[in-house]
């Protein structure tokens, strides 16, 4: 779903390697939530899948990520929207 609102975002597996590309250079973290997909018709139990519970604070910095990623690359893109892990390690300390 993330996936159709952002442009130059292509694709489930690229939106995962952003969230992985700014964790490893922001240290943000996204929530993430348990969904139920199916019931066992055996046992009643449910089965479940972790999904992002991406907030519209998220959504527009993802937007705004993927728009400066062509102008300036995705690495420095990411640092631009999100921060580096020095600079949020920096401003935890203040």
């Amino acid at each position: 779903e993330l996936v159709n609102q952002i442009s130059g975002l292509n694709s489930t597996s690229t939106l995962k390697n952003w969230i992985q590309l700014i964790k490893e250079i922001s240290g943000k973290e996204f929530k993430k939530i348990k969904v139920p997909i199916s019931r066992n018709p055996r046992t009643h139990q449910l089965s479940y899948t972790v999904a992002y519970d991406f907030t519209d604070e998220d959504l527009r910095q993802f937007q705004k990520l993927a728009k400066l990623k062509l102008e300036i690359g995705l690495k420095e893109a990411i640092q631009a929207v999100f921060g580096s892990l020095a600079d949020n390690e920096h401003e935890s300390l203040n």
